[in-house]
């Protein structure tokens, strides 16, 4: 927890860009639902599978995220200096919502076919770095290292901010902490 603490005071230095905004396509020809969890220092996206299934996916720091190691003065280094990044993986076997511990979940309805495609990527990126892969007790989660760093302009929210985006969604705000909201789309 020290670490997130030196994140969160880090970003004191940024006013204003505590929050961001995200807000589903208004038009959508085949709707599904995906979520957004807030798990209050960090957010994940859960995405349905066409067997019922449900994947979580989520980005972070590969000692602290992974391996669990929660080194006191690693913090300000990594908000600064990029370091090996994770990609987290977690399959549920039908709607998450009665399964995963979350302060929030946020249902988006958004394009099928772009799930898919978003699903397919992420998909294959944890396979393509599969010979990396832990499990972190911990979290409950299995890991992959992957070759893209993990810094605060590139964390979890941010990935999280991405993936939406590629779902159509848009984003507005600075995406540097977990704190996020949804709003209805408008004409």
């Amino acid at each position: 927890m020290a670490r997130w603490s030196a994140a969160y005071s880090l970003l004191l230095l940024f006013p204003g860009c505590g929050r961001y905004t995200i807000t589903p396509p208004l038009n959508v020809d085949r709707p599904t639902t995906v979520y957004i969890a807030d798990l209050g220092n960090t957010s994940k996206l859960l995405l349905p599978t066409d067997d019922g299934r449900f994947i979580e996916f989520g980005f972070g720091d590969w000692e602290f995220y992974a391996k669990g190691n929660d080194f006191p003065l690693y913090a300000p280094f990594v908000l600064l200096i990029p370091t090996p990044g994770t990609l987290s993986k977690r399959v549920y076997p039908s709607d998450p919502t009665g399964w995963i511990y979350a302060e929030a979940l946020h249902p988006l309805d958004v394009e099928r076919a772009d799930v898919a495609a978003l699903e397919r990527r992420l998909s294959d990126l944890y396979d393509a770095h599969v010979e990396t892969e832990i499990n972190n007790p911990g979290f409950g989660l299995d890991f992959v290292k992957v070759d893209e760093g993990y810094w605060l302009f590139n964390q979890s929210s941010s990935k999280v901010a991405e993936w939406t985006r590629e779902l159509g969604c848009e984003v507005s705000g600075w995406t540097l902490i977990a704190g996020f909201r949804v709003v209805a789309p408008t004409n």
